[in-house]
């Protein structure tokens, strides 16, 4: 294997590292809580009658007064009626033989202020989501004992999935749950659904096709539509629409679902303040209106929000106006009165499960946590007989409560993650509550006792809620060990072990032991897991693997420890004290993720640190200066370091001006940050002004927004093909230069085209275009993008080579005389192995053909600026016109900083090897500048943050499966990440590039020493020390790696340690989670950067091998 490859595989083990790592204490922090697969069982229930356990389903005698709800008849003293029920224990509830048929209206995102009726405001002054919902009002206010309004209080995350899960268990789903929003697996959990299913009962679905994916094969009918498309207000509304009435006519079914999408996906494209939003309610207010007219004297209607919006239409986490929706009830016959009981105007939206299973006659789905709502519950006498009524709801509270303490008896000892304290505590309520219900006789009675119970159930559901964020301490520790050995032995060994030293240790047959030993591990892992002595074979694998990992890498670190000690002793002495300084400003950020402040903050502080270590950089560089002659005086050679420093060259005046202008892309990049909740006072401007397009105004602001991004890109595609021409890598037709030449213009008009088509009018835009003619814009930048790319990887070089012979002219290039043709001759006696140097040794050979090479001498860095062009125009296509000039922005500061590092770099070194260490300053400042423009690119550590409109982009919301729009969203969200890892390996080639294109910018490049007479060779130097590319290049790429893996190493413990903290949910986990994605991001985008500085090097000596042939006599 040759040396090239060894260090590959070497980044891509230390990749598995972290990754295993990560993932380990991932599966002990973002725990799922335990499912149990019982379900509950029904028996009829009794309001005083026999106490027979015959099959609800054989029971027909019905109440005289209520056709909803049957009853046994009979007669039977107070203190008899609940022995029975008081006694029982295990999974079998009593429940009611119902008639009653159920409409749920799920209105998605229907927030509470939406429904609100704002009677003093004049149509002048409302909003456009005020006082839309008109018939709600109406009812309330003509039938108050048939309609009931509540502020329907969601649990984070406030995304669809988990919503959905809590509305039909009646479960809490955990945080991690979060992560499956793109793959919706089937619920087997007890729920509504399946106990009606249970009790022979149909269900018709109509509307968001997640149902479908949670909830396969339950329906009788069943219209699902996509739901992934928010830039679509109006297919899943109309269709619903085509088969609501006439289904609730129908009579086979008990519960009619329909889950409306248009709401929602109004405010993820425009919010909540534009007139669509007013269009989409009053929609919904005659939808509302027509079911209300069509339902019969048996049919409840429930409609509800399954979370609310923040004032940009977006959702996901725990703020007030995230979590708030609406639950709207109406009923023909009348409700239970209000005397009874107060009224409650909020309930949890998992209180709808238990109150459905009431209605409906089932036994409450078995994990369950919420309370019945007793006033949305239908009265048994029409109002007629309280006394009824009450013992009906005393009845109803008694099966809640007797199904919730069945549920945490079984769970707590199934886990024993309860504490007993809590426990004791639980049931010490239940025994209270157990001993006073025998003695209630009187409404009073009924009320206290109703207060009692309530707080019995928040009680436990506080237990509850405390246990499910309980962490497996074991796995956590894992992963934070195998983290931490991991960041540590491969610092000691990329930072510690000289580069020569390790490639000795590479060239022998260590390597091979390392494989064969993982190969082994990862063979013995499965036997132990076939025969039973693992449960889990992914963690066994990553633990194991890890640690034997960890033990070769010690072996290594063991063997070298002389050299190590060596080598940093040089270090120390060589006073390098801006790599020190770079890695305290590290090590700053790194502390600063122990406080939610800095984490609300981070842009702004990575900004402070990132131009903090550029101003220093500038500040302490001092230009070298030529040897002296003969002797100088001691007050000559001797001048104060302050004076060196601040020695204001030609030079150093170019990079205060550059480092100026550093400070100013930053400072621009700030309009395109996104504001956080927390962040008092922020204003998202790009974001604020991209969700307003109902006025005038903003409709030229929109258009001014195009153009401007549209002049962006232009120039962007203008200066980097003018730039390649400069360099002669446009000179040609390979297919390589071809597509760098037409793609990029190819790109642009496509993109420009598809934002065009996406700002038209709806009913404009699909008049005019299929849907899927709109898409086939974005489809052609993605086969041109994938085309270049894959170009570029397998035929990178961008060269032309033109014969030549003795007459010819010999044409300026770089601003000098041509040298490509002396410099092939200087690389075809190097390749014989012969020692010719310098230019001069090719003069006797131009009666010879020689060929020109255009390109050569930037033969690396136009490979990675091709690159660079094309993942940068693919982000800004899924970013957006809005937010797309970002991209260019983030790109030109990139270079900005890459010519003060380089410059200072060459300035630095006094031989050609020294250039190709790139210091850790460098490093560090390249990481900064990723994890900023994460930041300056639109986005932020939230899931309400998160730009999903990106997976529409091409797909228009319709595919099979949830993997292309998952990667187009990361894409969008870390196209920081992306492009400045990729084109990583540019911090080693530019200082190279900068000699041949700006050879005037440097003062040392025109002395005559060793370093400027190699330079002279362009980039080609890189290809003659390719043994000290490969591992220089190795040592960056894990250094950048190791940046990121230090980063999430801390946001690691930071999450451990605060896992009790008030913000861990909101601030910790969302940061611990982006992290990790962005750390999986830069991993593989890592080892493509440094394969292509594989794949040009092998490509460069293939020309070298065939010009040689061809050349010779």
């Amino acid at each position: 294997m040759e040396i090239h490859w060894k260090y590959f595989f070497l980044l891509l083990w230390f990749s598995y590292l972290f990754m295993s790592g990560v993932l380990l204490f991932a599966r002990g922090f973002l725990l799922n809580r335990e499912v149990l697969p019982h379900k509950s069982r029904c028996i009829p229930a009794n309001v005083c009658g026999n106490t027979s356990r015959t099959n609800s389903n054989n029971i027909s005698l019905q109440s005289e007064n209520n056709e909803g709800f049957s009853t046994q008849s009979g007669q039977c003293r107070q203190e008899e009626l609940w022995t029975e029920k008081i006694d029982m224990i295990g999974d079998q509830q009593t429940c009611w033989l119902s008639r009653t048929k159920v409409v749920l209206i799920v209105i998605d995102a229907l927030k509470f202020d939406f429904v609100y009726f704002h009677e003093k405001l004049q149509d002048q002054e409302l909003l456009p989501y005020q006082n839309k919902l008109k018939v709600i009002n109406d009812l309330l206010a003509k039938e108050p004992d048939h309609t009931r309004l509540f502020k329907f209080i969601a649990d984070p995350p406030t995304t669809t999935m988990q919503r959905l899960k809590g509305l039909t268990t009646g479960s809490l789903p955990t945080f991690v749950d979060i992560g499956s929003n793109f793959a919706t697996p089937e619920i087997n959990e007890d729920n509504i659904l399946d106990q009606i299913k249970s009790q022979n009962k149909n269900i018709v679905f109509m509307g968001d096709d997640t149902w479908s994916g949670l909830y396969p094969k339950r329906f009788i009918r069943e219209y699902s539509y996509p739901s992934f498309n928010v830039w679509d207000l109006d297919t899943v509304d109309s269709g619903i629409m085509n088969h609501l009435m006439p289904e609730i006519l129908k009579k086979d079914w008990s519960l009619l679902i329909a889950h409306f999408l248009g709401v929602d996906h109004c405010g993820h494209r425009y919010g909540p303040y534009h007139s669509e939003m007013a269009r989409k309610l009053s929609e919904m207010n005659d939808m509302i209106r027509s079911v209300v007219d069509t339902v019969d004297n048996h049919t409840m209607l429930f409609v509800i929000g399954d979370h609310g919006m923040t004032s940009t239409g977006d959702h996901g986490g725990d703020s007030d106006a995230e979590v708030t929706a609406a639950m709207f009830v109406f009923s023909r016959k009348p409700l239970l009165s209000t005397e009874i009981f107060p009224h409650s105007d909020t309930v949890n939206q998992v209180d709808l499960v238990p109150t459905l299973s009431t209605i409906l006659g089932l036994p409450i789905p078995y994990a369950n946590l919420g309370s019945v709502i007793l006033e949305a519950l239908p009265s048994l006498t029409e109002g007629k007989d309280i006394l009824s009524d009450w013992k009906f709801a005393l009845e109803t509270l008694w099966i809640n409560v007797q199904q919730i303490m069945e549920y945490t008896r079984h769970y707590s000892k199934k886990t024993n993650q309860f504490s007993q304290e809590r426990l004791s505590l639980v049931q010490m309520s239940y025994t209270m509550l157990k001993e006073n219900i025998k003695s209630i006789s009187s409404l009073e009675d009924f009320v206290n006792f109703s207060s009692r119970v309530k707080s019995h159930l928040s009680l436990v559901r506080q237990m509850c809620e405390e246990v499910w964020v309980q962490f497996d301490a074991v796995l956590m520790y894992n992963g934070l060990l195998l983290t931490f050995v991991s960041v540590f032995f491969i610092f000691l060994l990329v930072d510690g072990v000289p580069g020569d030293q390790l490639k000795e240790t590479l060239s022998g047959t260590f390597q091979y032991i390392i494989i064969g030993c993982l190969v082994f591990t990862a063979f013995g892992t499965f036997i132990c897991y076939l025969i039973n002595l693992g449960n889990n074979i992914e963690i066994s694998l990553y633990f194991a693997a890890g640690i034997l990992s960890m033990i070769m890498v010690a072996l290594i670190i063991i063997r070298s420890w002389a050299a190590i000690s060596s080598h940093w002793q040089n270090q120390v002495k060589s006073n390098d004290w801006l790599s020190v300084i770079g890695r305290v400003l590290l090590i700053l950020s790194l502390c600063g993720l122990f406080s939610n402040s800095y984490v609300v903050e981070e842009a702004t502080v990575l900004s402070y640190f990132l131009l903090t270590m550029a101003w220093l950089l500038v500040y302490n560089f001092k230009p070298s200066k030529p040897e002296p002659a003969g002797r100088v005086k001691t007050s000559e050679r001797q001048l104060p370091s302050w004076f060196n420093k601040t020695l204001l060259t030609p030079l150093k005046f170019k990079l205060f001006m550059f480092v100026t202008l550093l400070s100013v892309l930053v400072r621009l990049s700030q309009y395109y940050w996104l504001c956080r909740e927390e962040q008092i006072g922020c204003e998202s401007s790009a974001l604020h002004k991209a969700h307003s397009f109902a006025s005038l105004v903003n409709m030229r602001y929109c258009n001014s927004q195009w153009f401007f991004t549209l002049i962006c890109l232009a120039l962007f595609v203008t200066v980097g093909r003018i730039w390649l021409r400069s360099c002669g890598n446009l000179v040609g037709f390979s297919p390589t230069v071809t597509i760098a030449r037409y793609g990029p213009t190819i790109i642009v008009v496509c993109t420009a085209g598809f934002w065009v088509l996406q700002s038209l009018p709806n009913d404009t835009k699909y008049k005019l275009f299929l849907p899927l003619q709109i898409q086939i814009l974005p489809w052609i930048v993605y086969t041109v993008i994938f085309v270049a790319l894959m170009t570029t990887l397998f035929q990178p070089l961008s060269i032309f080579v033109v014969p030549r012979r003795k007459d010819s002219m010999i044409l300026p290039v770089y601003g000098q005389t041509n040298i490509i043709p002396h410099l092939f001759n200087q690389m075809k006696e190097l390749m014989r192995g012969r020692s010719k140097s310098g230019v001069a040794g090719g003069d006797d050979s131009l009666g010879k053909d020689v060929p020109i090479v255009y390109g050569l001498a930037t033969v690396y860095s136009s490979v990675f600026v091709n690159v660079c062009v094309f993942v940068c125009l693919l982000v800004a296509l899924l970013l957006g016109d809005t937010m797309a000039s970002s991209v260019v922005l983030m790109y030109t500061t990139s270079i900005v900083l890459l010519i003060i590092l380089s410059a200072i770099q060459y300035e630095k070194s006094f031989y050609t090897a020294q250039l190709f260490k790139v210091p850790w300053s460098s490093v560090i400042c390249w990481g900064f500048l990723t994890v900023y423009f994460f930041y300056g690119t639109g986005h932020t550590t939230t899931f309400p943050g998160i730009q999903w409109e990106a997976a529409f982009v091409g797909t228009g919301g319709q595919f099979s499966n949830h993997v292309v729009p998952a990667l187009l969203v990361c894409l969008n969200t870390f196209a920081a990440h992306v492009v400045l890892s990729v084109t990583l390996p540019v911090l080693l080639v530019a200082p190279f590039t900068l000699h041949v294109m700006f050879p005037k910018m440097l003062p040392s490049a025109d002395k005559d020493s060793i370093k400027s007479k190699d330079m002279k060779r362009g980039e080609l130097i890189l290809y003659e020390k390719a043994d000290l590319l490969y591992q220089e290049a190795f040592i960056l790429c894990t250094k950048y790696i190791l940046f990121f893996g230090i980063r999430m190493f801390m946001c690691m413990l930071a999450a451990t340690v605060h896992c009790r903290h008030l913000m861990v949910w909101k601030i910790f986990a969302p940061k611990l989670i982006f992290e990790g994605l962005g750390l999986f991001v830069v991993l593989p985008c890592v080892l493509v950067s440094y394969l292509l500085v594989i794949q040009i090097t092998t490509h460069i000596k293939a020309l070298l091998l065939r010009l040689d042939k061809e050349s010779s006599p």
